[in-house]
């Protein structure tokens, strides 16, 4: 007797494992001390009798443009925040938002000078690999990538950051529960 894997396993049986690849949101704080937010708004495809249950994102981190450090100057603490959401007419992100399917920060210092010139070097991440332990069900038909990038006790212009996304999910049949459930699932006024 031979027993084969099935991915998603258990009520949803045996399906395939789907990739979308989001397009990339860059937020420049390279110019200026201040925060800078971006977002863009994506097409899933979803068909109207499935459902996309999301497991993982991976997200992409390009750094195309880090702040020049003249002598015995400190590079400023950034934070770096992402979120995907199917909130469309989010701009920011927003820790509060009830439609947010995937969330994270990342706190970056590129350099801290000792009195002797000399700085451990950086590692700036080139990817984040996020597991979705409570998969995000969704039949949105569009998404939303949200970047922030937002100074800490800054001295110095922030870092230009690009943030790209593939999407891991299974493409499973609607059901009227699963239906009704998406269509009246909790939402907070001001998020659409």
């Amino acid at each position: 007797m031979s027993t084969t894997p099935t991915l998603g396993g258990g009520a949803f049986g045996s399906f395939a494992t789907l990739r979308l690849v989001g397009p990339a949101v860059v937020a420049d704080a390279s110019g200026g001390q201040i925060q800078v937010n971006a977002n863009t708004k994506f097409a899933t495809n979803v068909p109207l009798d499935r459902f996309m249950l999301i497991t993982k994102i991976l997200y992409f981190l390009t750094w195309t443009k880090l702040p020049a450090l003249g002598a015995n100057a400190n590079v400023g603490d950034w934070t770096i925040a992402s979120q995907m959401t199917e909130a469309l007419a989010r701009t920011l992100f927003t820790a509060s938002d009830g439609l947010f399917v995937d969330e994270w920060t990342l706190s970056i210092k590129e350099a801290q000078l000792t009195t002797s010139g000399s700085a451990n070097p950086v590692i700036l991440p080139g990817a984040i690999d996020r597991v979705l332990y409570n998969p995000w069900a969704t039949q949105a038909q569009n998404l939303n990538s949200i970047v922030s990038v937002q100074p800490n006790n800054v001295n110095v212009n922030g870092p230009n950051v690009s943030v790209a996304s593939v999407l891991e999910f299974q493409l499973l049949p609607i059901t009227t529960d699963i239906r009704t459930y998406l269509a009246t699932r909790v939402q907070i006024a001001g998020q659409a």
